[in-house]
């Protein structure tokens, strides 16, 4: 029922905000571009890199990257740095949106932080950009910018405009100062925008020269008892009602477990990525996506 009445409320924002294309911000912020027809897309993948142990016998996040080579394919990691600094708190219900924590999010779980994030993975980091993988900013601690409302509602947040300066540039300057990698996108922890005042994420990004990679198309692997078969279903029921629906679309993905501790990204990629193989698909990172057709 939460969940229900979360995605009803989300899509009577989306009805108000859109893409925000009439605003000052409308070149900061993505979720789509005109390919002219071509199956292009770009996939994104959030929380990580996640360094836990999947059937596979390797780290999650090395899993995905694998996969999505398999294919030729390339990706945007919304990364974040830690969560290990997210205490004191206490364990959220599972299943529910505080599963991590009840006032902080804790990846890839709660009081097993030091598995998640780019401080705890440098190996995962490295071999991403190597690989040629785009790196976006997703905040170093994960914490909303701005006081929530439902479902999030009494969770911590960052009021201060500074506050999430120095968290985006405390993930940015280690990247750059470890890896040479300069991040030239972002997304905001839960889509969290308003931070105070006038003040949103907007204005972060732009003193940052960041571009803003919102998604227009959720593949799942974050909802409460989401399986493998639902995340591969709704990519099969909107390739088949449209084959080019997909055409410059930024497409979201959970690197990591879901609000129940499951992995169905696991299961679910490879048959996702066979699903837009066979229908003629490329999938490429965000900015190359920009770069091609913006």
């Amino acid at each position: 029922m939460i969940m229900k009445i979360y995605k009803t409320l989300k899509s009577i924002k989306n009805i108000f905000t859109g893409d925000k294309s009439n605003d000052r911000y409308s070149s900061l912020r993505f979720s789509h571009v005109d390919t002219k027809g071509e199956r292009i897309a770009a996939m994104t993948f959030d929380d990580g890199p996640c360094g836990i142990i999947c059937p596979e016998g390797m780290k999650l996040t090395d899993f995905i990257r694998e996969t999505l080579e398999s294919y030729n394919f390339k990706a945007t990691f919304d990364i974040i740095g830690s969560t290990e600094e997210n205490y004191p708190d206490k364990p959220g219900k599972l299943g529910s949106f505080r599963w991590s924590g009840v006032c902080y999010d804790h990846y890839p779980c709660f009081e097993e932080d030091k598995i998640g994030g780019a401080v705890n993975n440098p190996d995962i980091i490295r071999r991403l950009i190597d690989g040629g993988f785009e790196l976006a900013n997703h905040g170093y601690r994960h914490i909303a910018c701005g006081k929530q409302g439902f479902p999030y509602y009494g969770r911590a947040f960052f009021s201060q405009y500074n506050d999430v300066i120095t968290d985006y540039k405390r993930l940015h300057d280690y990247i750059y100062k470890n890896f040479d990698y300069n991040m030239v996108g972002a997304r905001p922890p839960h889509y969290a925008e308003t931070i105070s005042g006038d003040k949103t994420v907007f204005d972060v990004y732009r003193e940052l020269g960041y571009n803003y990679y919102f998604a227009s198309f959720d593949l799942g692997g974050w909802e409460k008892n989401e399986t493998s078969g639902n995340m591969v279903k709704k990519l099969k029921k909107a390739l088949e009602e449209n084959p080019d629906s997909l055409c410059g679309k930024v497409i979201y993905q959970k690197d990591g477990l879901s609000m129940s501790g499951d992995m169905p990204i696991y299961e679910a990629l490879p048959l996702q990525l066979d699903l837009l193989f066979s229908h003629g698909y490329e999938i490429i990172t965000v900015s190359e996506l920009l770069k091609r057709f913006a």
